[in-house]
């Protein structure tokens, strides 16, 4: 959240990689609607490709995967 109370998602685009852009904005979307009025998520930072024992990045995975399965593989 910046100072005027908007949710910003920033993210690196030197990646040619639509599945990793599209996980990485829900991720973050994951983040705002489960953790967010946390501090936590006003200014935090997330990595890619990396295993965290934090509770609120496997729950904002989770959101992700949750949001961008195909129904059919469900």
């Amino acid at each position: 959240m910046n100072e005027n109370n908007e949710f910003i998602i920033i993210y690196n685009t030197s990646f040619d990689n639509v599945g990793l852009e599209r996980f990485t904005i829900a991720h973050e979307l994951g983040h705002y609607f489960l953790h967010g009025d946390s501090e936590e998520v006003k200014h935090h930072e997330s990595r890619a490709g990396f295993v965290s024992n934090d509770k609120r990045e496997r729950e904002a995975d989770c959101f992700a995967a949750g949001l961008l399965m195909p129904r059919i593989l469900l």
